[in-house]
């Protein structure tokens, strides 16, 4: 290795010799020329270092390489360096960068077109490692840039992101996202055309078996801050359809019930001592409050019926939509699922009221009997008292 770089070395010395003091034919020169080309060649396909280039300077600007195209209108897959590796194994990598400082090991910026572009046949495309700062760090400088900063598009059968925090000291997650703008923190959607696969799955190897702890230990945690809005706060399920019905939990801070919101409205919670799930009723927040009558007759007609629902071998009792609709229409509801398919469901909570309602009916009837009774009494008491008096008026 040594013979050949002293060749290349005098090879140069002497077409430099030739050049400057042209007593030798032009010929000579370009034999010189070629020479030194060859031996070059050659000392990089012998060499392990073909080429390299050392910048010991503490300039702010200072580069080692810098390769710039200055064609405006560049070719679809020009680029100002291109590096290839035809090695057959994973040993071996097209582009190494080491900084041994604190800076950056390859620094990439474009004003239009791609930063960088990688691409591999077999190997990792791109690989990135850092001992003390992040490993890689995407950024877009303009504010009003709508490009995404990183994109990732997989069409092999992996993940298009795989994530993995190998330490089991660290108590940071995985992924942290985050935004200051109005946008989502982040968005995870399946646009699989036949609706195959979930749009996001939470879960862990194994559960948490340890004491209660407010430590995110769960399945899936949802932190909210408390809420000065109603409904804009806690975990939201929403139907993307036109109408955007939608559903939210929120977890109160004082006493610690789940409210449930349908459409930013409160329409009811669970208590968190009992578990036991109430409606709103607050006199506050009803309006076209009337007294309900007529309740016992209807009541009678009611038919309590046995059954068994579609995919169910447990007989159960209870009442049919359609008849007890006809009764009391108040309790039924109709309703059509997304497929326009109809069907009825009950409020069951709402037939104890009636049943109050017609045992107060009821009372009321049997107080008019008990008044009737009592005089009608009093009446035969007054009769027998007559009799009597009649009859000692007789000296009977």
């Amino acid at each position: 290795m040594a013979e050949m770089y002293h060749l290349i070395k005098f090879l140069q010395y002497i077409c430099i010799e030739i050049i400057r003091n042209m007593k030798r034919p032009l010929w000579m020169i370009g034999l010189c020329i070629a020479l030194s080309r060859l031996a070059f060649a050659q000392s990089a396909t012998l060499l392990p270092t073909a080429s390299e280039f050392n910048n010991d300077s503490a300039d702010e600007s200072a580069f080692a390489v810098k390769a710039t195209m200055s064609n405006v209108t560049p070719g679809k897959y020009s680029a100002a360096i291109r590096a290839f590796n035809s090695g057959t194994n994973s040993s071996a990598m097209a582009i190494w960068a080491i900084n041994m400082g604190s800076g950056m090991g390859i620094r990439v910026s474009s004003e239009q077109g791609l930063g960088i572009s990688t691409s591999s046949y077999e190997g990792v495309g791109l690989y990135a490692e850092s001992q003390k700062e992040s490993a890689a760090h995407f950024a877009t400088s303009l504010s009003d840039n709508v490009n995404d900063a990183v994109i990732i598009d997989s069409k092999g059968l992996g993940s298009g992101l795989s994530i993995s925090v190998k330490n089991t000291l660290s108590t940071n997650p995985a992924l942290w996202s985050y935004t200051v703008g109005t946008g989502a923190g982040a968005i995870i959607k399946n646009a699989n055309a036949d609706g195959k696969g979930a749009g996001l799955i939470a879960g862990k190897d194994k559960p948490f078996t340890q004491a209660f702890s407010l430590d995110a230990h769960a399945d899936l945690e949802v932190r909210h801050p408390i809420e000065n809005s109603t409904g804009m706060t806690g975990l939201r399920i929403m139907n993307t359809g036109v109408n955007k019905q939608n559903w939210t939990f929120y977890t109160t801070n004082n006493l610690g019930y789940l409210n449930l919101y349908c459409n930013g409205t409160l329409r009811g919670n669970f208590n968190p001592n009992t578990g036991a799930y109430t409606a709103t009723s607050d006199f506050r927040l009803k309006t076209a409050i009337k007294d309900y009558d007529n309740t016992l007759d209807r009541v009678l007609k009611m038919q309590v019926k046995s059954y068994q629902l579609f995919k169910s071998d447990k007989t159960e009792i209870g009442l049919v939509a359609q008849e007890t609709l006809k009764l009391f229409p108040e309790v039924v509801y109709d309703n059509m699922n997304d497929k326009g398919e109809q069907f009825y469901t009950m409020d069951y909570s709402r037939i104890g009221v009636v049943a109050i309602k017609a045992i107060q009916e009821q009372q009321s009837i049997i107080t008019q009997q008990q008044q009737a009774l009592q005089q009608h009494e009093e009446a035969i008491a007054i009769l027998k008292n007559e009799i009597s008096e009649l009859k000692k008026a007789l000296g009977k």
